[in-house]
């Protein structure tokens, strides 16, 4: 009888892949922690096709590919890999994992959203020739509670699209989409950390990255996938392993494009060199460019496409001029514009068409800032206001009338707004980033029409939104007075009850 050697691979992170020494023993067990970057220069790189996937031809690495996330979507116990030709190496009495196995089998989880049920796995080699028979994954859940993990991220997908327009374009959706993540989604700066127990906590799966809200890049785009194939838009992953980056190719009227949410989603050094989620704030400097475009940007010089010989490849200038380049706040969606503002002083104010080839130029902000930019960084749009911070106020402005008015002033600088919790929205000042968020003003439900005040006015809103006569200021956040996700004549007598005294706390 032959004898197997058997060896295990562990993945920190689902992107790399490095060669793993083993005891040069039969019928042993080998488990090994594989770094989370490229940082030891003992760890090559692979770059070209030959060192991603060996002698393999493309209908091999397919076939192999589709093999391997059936067993894993299935949890198999294991998949036989015989027939396509790897072999353990050995060196100075140490047994070596075939890298390109170990590639493979990192670009198909990289590729695959939901395949976050395993960081492990194990492989199986004959003795005496040393070619690996089998790979058997090594899951970090029960199937069960797989399957109740992808029902979890299936529905935090339909939150997330529930609310985008039916006539949304899917660039519009793919924008809608990019600013979501960015806004209500953090980086998990628990990766710049010097305590590797911290670094080890990172979040990097789609299901942590929907769950804890954090994440660093593969939870951000492996969520940005999924959400994509459920809008039937064709997204996929891009890998960096030379800067130890992912992020996604998004196709729009058969032409791809680059999208890096992570990078546009900022992040805050503050003065003793922490590192914290910039709330509020969204750019959109990586957004639908092409590939000469995007190796311009930092962090994104050298990509592949996961499992193919050639590359997606990024050729089209269609928005190298658009006109939310240079918007640094969230993108809001009006009576079928697009609103967001250019934090450069003076502050304007832009109304985006649709197709987001031009732009027009709406209101100017007199921010009485005396430094060369303004940091404003937080806007949004609820009924047909635009609400928007300078750093010692925060401003409305009518869409309807372009006429602007104070809603809060400060003699400390306002860091940010953004939508908070339950239909509040928050100013932060001086933000204490390790600590809890200190809101001075909010928005509060039952306050339909913003003037803050809740009065006759609301009532009558949502009186003209159940008549469905629905004033143009109608927020729906902000009339479901009892949090179940709809207004109706519940939310009215609760309201009533509220303003005749009957109930103190709305």
């Amino acid at each position: 009888m032959k004898r197997l050697i058997v060896f295990i691979v562990t993945f920190a992170n689902l992107v790399c892949a490095l060669y793993i020494p083993a005891n040069a023993q039969t019928d042993i067990c080998i488990k090994a922690q594989v770094s989370f970057f490229f940082s030891d220069e003992s760890s090559p790189v692979p770059s070209s096709v030959s060192e991603r996937f060996g002698s393999l031809t493309q209908t091999q690495l397919t076939n192999l590919s589709n093999s391997l996330y059936e067993c894993l979507w299935n949890m198999q116990e294991s998949l036989n890999v015989s027939k396509y030709g790897f072999y353990l190496q050995k060196s100075d009495g140490n047994y070596y994992i075939d890298p390109c196995l170990v590639n493979i089998y990192s670009e198909v989880i990289a590729a695959y959203p939901y395949l976050f049920n395993t960081k492990e796995f194990q492989v199986s080699a004959n003795s005496s020739t040393l070619k690996i028979t089998s790979i058997s994954p090594i899951y970090n859940i029960s199937f069960e509670e797989y399957q109740s993990r992808i029902e979890y991220c299936k529905s935090e997908i339909e939150d997330i699209i529930c609310d985008i327009p039916q006539n949304f374009s899917d660039t519009e959706k793919v924008i809608y989409i990019q600013d979501y993540i960015a806004l209500n989604f953090a980086y998990d700066t628990r990766l710049f950390s010097s305590d590797s127990a911290q670094v080890a906590k990172a979040v990097s799966d789609m299901y942590g990255f929907f769950k804890q809200k954090v994440g660093v890049c593969q939870g951000y785009t492996a969520a940005f996938n999924a959400i994509m194939q459920r809008l039937g838009i064709e997204s996929e992953s891009v890998i960096d392993r030379t800067d130890n980056h992912i992020w996604n190719i998004v196709k729009l009227e058969d032409e791809y494009y680059h999208l890096d949410c992570t990078h546009d989603d900022p992040v805050f050094t503050d003065s003793s060199g922490s590192t914290y989620d910039f709330k509020g704030l969204v750019r959109h400097t990586c957004l639908l460019l092409n590939d000469s475009e995007m190796s311009l940007q930092k962090g994104h010089s050298e990509w592949h496409t996961p499992l193919s010989f050639s590359d997606v490849i990024c050729d089209s200038d269609k928005f190298s001029n658009a006109s939310f380049r240079n918007i640094h706040t969230p993108l809001g969606y009006y009576n079928g514009y697009w609103y967001g503002a250019e934090a450069l002083l003076p502050t304007t104010i832009y109304k985006l068409t649709n197709d987001f080839t031009s732009k027009e130029q709406l209101y100017s902000l007199d921010l009485n800032y005396s430094g060369s930019i303004n940091e404003i960084k937080g806007s949004f749009i609820l009924g047909n206001c635009l609400y928007i911070n300078s750093l010692y106020s925060v401003i409305r402005l009518n869409l309807d009338t372009l006429t602007a008015d104070t809603l809060y002033t400060s003699d400390n600088i306002i860091n940010t707004i953004y939508p908070y919790g339950e239909g509040y929205v928050g100013v932060v000042e001086n933000y204490d980033y390790t600590n809890s968020k200190d809101n001075k003003f909010r928005l509060k439900i039952g306050d339909i029409n913003c003037d803050n005040s809740i009065d006759a006015i609301d009532l009558s809103s949502i009186v003209n939104y159940i008549l469905q006569q629905p004033d143009s200021f109608f927020s729906e956040t902000l009339s479901d007075i009892n949090l179940d996700g709809t207004t109706n004549l519940i939310d009215l007598i609760r309201l009533k009850k509220y303003l005749v005294g009957i109930i103190t706390v709305i």
